[in-house]
């Protein structure tokens, strides 16, 4: 019997500044590397929580909407 060991993990790294304002940082690893920073819709390290939910509404319902990725 053969069995595969991958792994993947996506991990949401949640932090909220001084004026209270939640932010998310993204990070992946598939197993065999560290994590790593995964840039969502254009933004480099963090977005705002509410922008990162605005542009999920909105995505889910216009589809020429870009990819967060």
């Amino acid at each position: 019997m053969i069995t595969a060991g991958y792994a993947s993990t996506l991990a949401f790294e949640l932090r909220k500044n001084d004026e209270g304002e939640i932010f998310v940082r993204t990070k992946f690893t598939n197993g065999t590397t560290g994590f790593e920073t995964i840039a969502l819709y254009g933004h480099k390290g963090e977005i705002a929580l509410n922008e990162l939910l605005y542009r999920l509404d909105v995505s889910i319902y216009d589809p020429q909407m870009n990819a967060p990725f």
